[in-house]
């Protein structure tokens, strides 16, 4: 697991990003018990969030995803759309609906067809709105798809 703050000045407005936090990188294909250990520290997260936005991405392939170049060079099908692994970890839903519920939250999700996520780059921008906002990002695969999107977001 993963998690950094961007400051962006005064932090009027706050964003929590959770970037794939989906069965496949959990408990499926791509699973490993270092990663369902994460989900509670996720969850006290979530928990812990209060008026602000959450977001979700989702890993999404279709289902010729071993023919394409990420396929081809990690030949692990993976958060196939509609599938029980692309789906967002039942520990993790529950606890943004209630975070929504009883914190005062917002939430929005993307799919995220590659590693960095333009479409949440847009979701940001229309939530801050130009304002000041503090970013916390935590999620699966550091190496890959929260540090590309750490990136984006500070780029």
């Amino acid at each position: 697991m993963f998690a950094q703050n961007l400051k962006f000045i005064n932090m009027e407005k706050k964003i929590l990003v959770i970037v794939d936090a989906q069965n496949d990188f959990i408990d499926g294909a791509l699973g490993s018990d270092a990663a369902k250990a994460c989900i509670a520290n996720i969850c006290e997260k979530i928990g812990n969030f209060k008026d602000g936005l959450i977001i979700t991405t989702q890993d999404t392939h279709k289902t010729d995803y071993l023919s394409t170049k990420e396929g081809i060079n990690l030949p692990v099908e993976h958060c196939i759309e509609n599938t029980y692994g692309w789906g967002i970890n039942h520990e993790v839903a529950v606890s943004i609906v209630s975070s929504v519920a009883m914190n005062n939250n917002e939430y929005k999700f993307v799919y995220k067809p590659t590693f960095g996520s333009t479409d949440l780059m847009t979701t940001i921008d229309s939530y801050t709105n130009g304002e000041e906002f503090t970013i916390t990002f935590m999620g699966f695969c550091t190496d890959i798809c929260v540090i590309s999107n750490v990136l984006m977001t500070k780029a």
